[in-house]
């Protein structure tokens, strides 16, 4: 359900790489348990707002409000984007020696927070779920693409992140693997948290509750592709 809390707001942000403008005055607001998506071509700095909304990049001009808390230039804010922020991408970004399981639990080597009974119960549910039982012994290399992405939404999973921040998360598998994928993002908004993909499918656009086009640096919302 989508509340009328606002965990992002972005005001008059620019980002620019010595003279070149990549993102320029912005204004993007994303609500609680809002499913939104960001569509744009290659080169039109998706990649660079990603950066900015996932804690990555705090160089940038204008203002950035995160879950009450406002961004400040060269500030490490790597605790609360390991805290707060689930990270899915297209490539994966797994390890690919390591197995399922020491994948899924990389983010409590900067967490490690919670007892161990805590995170094994919180594993055994992502497994079961996502359907990774019968390879949980496997080393990711072997993998294939549509495991390989159930394995990083469980990674992204783990410490109960509030944001889901996806870049083209389908963009790799094929409509079967893409439509399950869709369907746990779908289950996560219901749960409350908020979900934000960047994505050229207007498949997965059309899920989503806003969506917003970025072209030349300015990102403009258009109507929900329902």
């Amino acid at each position: 359900m989508i509340s009328s809390n606002k965990v992002i707001e972005i005001q008059n942000l620019t980002r620019k790489f010595g003279d070149r403008v990549i993102l320029n005055d912005l204004n993007f607001t994303v609500h609680e348990g809002e499913f939104v998506a960001i569509l744009g071509a290659s080169g039109s700095g998706k990649s660079t707002l990603l950066n900015i909304l996932g804690l990555l990049d705090n160089k940038f001009n204008g203002s950035y409000d995160l879950l009450g808390e406002r961004i400040r230039p060269h500030v490490d804010y790597t605790p609360k984007r390991a805290s707060s922020i689930g990270f899915i991408f297209q490539l994966y970004y797994l390890m690919p020696k390591l197995s399922i399981t020491d994948n899924i639990l990389l983010p409590h080597l900067y967490l490690g927070k919670e007892e161990k009974s805590v995170v094994e119960k919180k594993l055994a549910g992502l497994i079961a779920r996502l359907s990774l039982g019968h390879i949980i012994d496997q080393p990711c290399e072997v993998l294939s693409g549509g495991e390989k992405q159930r394995v990083a939404i469980a990674r992204a999973l783990v410490h109960n992140p509030s944001i889901l921040i996806c870049d083209e998360p389908t963009g790799n598998l094929d409509e079967h693997n893409g439509d399950n994928i869709i369907t746990v993002l779908k289950e996560e908004q219901q749960s409350g948290k908020t979900i934000i993909v960047v994505t050229h499918s207007l498949k997965v656009a059309k899920y989503a509750d806003k969506v917003f086009l970025l072209e030349k640096g300015g990102l403009t919302c258009v109507e929900p592709m329902k």
